[in-house]
């Protein structure tokens, strides 16, 4: 989370920022989409932690991730950025 909580702040180019939502206390993660909503970051959520952790090749349960775009996958970054902002409310 803390690495995150350090990509939004650099914000380095274009991001997306995916969430486990089976994450417990809530507390911890709770103010994080609140701040990529600031930032204009769009984010999602998935339904456990495990299967975030899986799709990030790690081994244990991850609460949230952040995806920045990269030329070698420049393509596939765009589709999935435009789908999770296709997702979010407006506020």
């Amino acid at each position: 989370m803390k690495e995150v909580q350090k990509g939004l702040k650099k914000k380095s180019g274009d991001c997306v920022c995916v969430f486990a939502a089976d994450v417990s206390p809530v507390d911890v993660i709770s103010h994080l989409p609140v701040y990529c909503e600031e930032l204009g970051v769009p984010y999602c959520f998935v339904e456990s932690g495990i299967i975030l952790g899986e799709a990030a090749s790690m081994r244990r349960p991850t609460s949230v991730i952040l995806v920045q775009s990269h030329e070698g996958y420049r393509e596939a970054f765009e589709e999935v950025h435009a789908e999770v902002k296709s997702i979010m409310p407006v506020y």
